[in-house]
């Protein structure tokens, strides 16, 4: 499924639990409907099926399982 930020520009594609760019880069993780990078901190989440967004109150939210570190990317791409 593709994503797009609540403004309309182009996030990315989920594959699994994960969310790529458009040229392939992994942004984040998919817990549920919310998105961590891949040091577990909070990105954004899922409304209105595909538009990511950041709810301001979980924007401190860590996911204590996080995830391999693949690279690092420069996540607020994918809110803004």
């Amino acid at each position: 499924m593709n994503y797009w930020a609540w403004g309309g520009k182009y996030v990315g594609r989920r594959s699994g639990d994960y969310l790529y760019s458009s040229d392939g880069n992994p942004l984040g993780v998919f817990y549920d409907d919310e998105l961590y990078d891949f040091s577990g901190k909070y990105i954004g989440e899922i409304r209105n099926r595909n538009r990511i967004i950041v709810n301001k109150s979980h924007k401190t939210n860590e996911n204590q399982e996080g995830a391999s570190h693949v690279e690092n990317v420069d996540f607020r791409i994918a809110i803004m």
